[in-house]
């Protein structure tokens, strides 16, 4: 056993388990298991971002309602790994992409695995355990600080959450795509259809995406009804 070293086995496996896949018992767990550690990994100084994907329901509570039921997930410090999480935007037409940014206080944040990462304390842990650390290569070897991962507890987002939404072009023919270059080179992704068309999924900066807010809430007067989503409802960027 370390002397003088909070990153026990438990914790490590705690960690490790999550960064495999997270779920709410997992979380549950690495909450209790962090709450005596040193409050450098108990807090973070920085926005916070998670992407997410929602339903027609989900995006009406957000966009329309002004809240989301939130838990404990994962978040990241940094934009960019948000934006390319689980391939980007997604292309389901069931789904509206959108990345949420929060500033976490101290109680929000049950451990913040970007500081764990920076510690000599975990990484001397981590070698001390390693044979005892349960599929190990799958997740703390696998994942290491690739994600600037925080960890936080939230209740619940509202739409100034929203950072950036996932929009999808109007159908192009392959024919033009030489032309549209410098466009499919910012994109997330492409979708090429039976018909030779593609369509392109990209991420739309904040100020865009504050601009679609304020346009679609505009045209119900601020108030969103429940069936405005009752068809196709991914926003189309055009070029």
């Amino acid at each position: 056993m370390l002397a003088n070293n909070p990153f026990d086995l438990k914790l490590l496996q705690a960690i490790n388990d999550w960064q495999i896949k997270s779920n709410t018992k997992r979380g549950e767990k690495l909450k209790g298991l962090t709450v005596n550690l040193p409050s450098i990994f108990k807090e973070c100084n920085d926005v916070c971002f998670r992407k997410i994907e929602l339903k027609k329901d989900g995006v009406f509570s957000i966009v329309g309602k002004e809240r989301l039921k939130e838990k404990i997930s994962s978040w990241t410090t940094s934009v960019e790994v948000a934006k390319s999480f689980k391939e980007g935007v997604s292309t389901s037409k069931d789904e509206q992409s959108l990345i949420i940014h929060y500033s976490p206080k101290a109680f929000n944040v049950i451990l913040n695995l970007e500081e764990v990462y920076r510690s000599d304390c975990f990484h001397e842990a981590v070698a001390y355990y390693k044979n005892s650390i349960k599929s190990i290569k799958r997740g703390i070897e696998n994942y290491g600080n690739s994600q600037k991962e925080v960890i936080l507890e939230i209740d619940e987002v509202d739409r100034s959450s929203i950072y950036m939404v996932g929009g999808v072009s109007f159908a192009y023919d392959v024919a033009i795509s030489s032309v549209l270059q410098a466009v499919i080179n910012d994109v997330s992704t492409i979708v090429v259809t039976g018909d030779d068309r593609f369509y392109m999924y990209k991420w739309l900066d904040p100020i865009r995406t504050q601009n679609v807010l304020r346009e679609t809430l505009g045209q119900f007067g601020g108030d969103i009804p429940h069936n405005v989503y009752a068809k196709d409802y991914g926003i189309k960027y055009g070029t």
